[in-house]
Parts: structure tokens; C-alpha cells; sequence
């Protein structure tokens, strides 16, 4: 929780590749918060709002997945696109490609 918030603060491009995701899966965008360390429950409030991301999520750390336990969370990337357009899923594509080479 406190990764997520940490990588798309610092990250513009992340920010950018998750707003992209979130709109082609027709999901509410936001940048992932902080919880705060004195406050419990602002820990409910971080992982709510960030499981209404969670297939854009699972799209971008897909691609670091390591290849021999792809095939474990394969079936879950499917179900996420399987509704997408041929254009919105070469989108998908070129976004985990870029995201794989960048970092």
C-alpha cells in the first residue's frame, strides 16, 4: 500500500499509464493515497479507494511477473480484456511493453 502510494507520486509516467488504463476499463482514476501512519482506519479508506483500480493495477504488474509464473495469473489478465476492442487492447499492449522497458 504504502509502494503504491510511493510509485505513482514520484512516477508522472505511471500516473499517466494508470489514469490511461483506468479510462480504457471504465474505472474510477485516482492517484493511490497515503495512509496515515497514527490513523488506522485510513488504511480502509486507501485499500477501498485503490481495489476500485485494481484490474489497471494488475494490468501494469503483470509485465514484471516473472515468466515462469505467468501462466498462474494469465487467466486473470484475460478475464480483465477479454470485453476490450482490438484497438483498446493494442493499447493495453503497448502500455505493459513501454512500462517492461522502462523500468
Amino acid at each position: 500500500m504504502d509502494d503504491l502510494f510511493t510509485e505513482y507520486r514520484y512516477s508522472q509516467d505511471l500516473k499517466t499509464y494508470l489514469r490511461e488504463l483506468c479510462l480504457i476499463l471504465k474505472l474510477e482514476y485516482h492517484v493511490p493515497k497515503e495512509r496515515i501512519a497514527h490513523r488506522w482506519l485510513s488504511v480502509y479508506d486507501v485499500l477501498v479507494s485503490n481495489l476500485k483500480m485494481m484490474n489497471a493495477f494488475i494490468l501494469i504488474y503483470f509485465i514484471w511477473i516473472p515468466r515462469e509464473e505467468k501462466h498462474v495469473y494469465k487467466e486473470v489478465v484475460d478475464e480483465i480484456v477479454k470485453n476490450l476492442d482490438g484497438k483498446q487492447k493494442k493499447r493495453v499492449s503497448e502500455i505493459q511493453e513501454t512500462c517492461r522497458i522502462k523500468w
